[in-house]
């Protein structure tokens, strides 16, 4: 496995995980109302989008 094949399944794995991370304290929220929570997920979801977006730009990057 090449190491560019190994950053792109690195960062869709981790991509699922901030996302997962973020569902979870999101659902703790509903269950008890504190804000520790519902920061974490909004936060974990901005990684996951920011994530994306990166992985997006390597992938175009490595088809030059």
């Amino acid at each position: 496995m090449s190491l560019r094949a190994f950053h792109v399944i690195f960062i869709v794995c981790s991509i699922f995980v901030t996302a997962g991370f973020s569902v979870w304290a999101y659902v703790n929220f509903q269950r008890l109302p504190a804000a520790g929570y519902l920061w974490t997920a909004v936060i974990s979801l901005a990684c996951a989008v920011g994530l994306a977006a990166y992985g997006t730009f390597f992938l175009r990057k490595i088809k030059e």
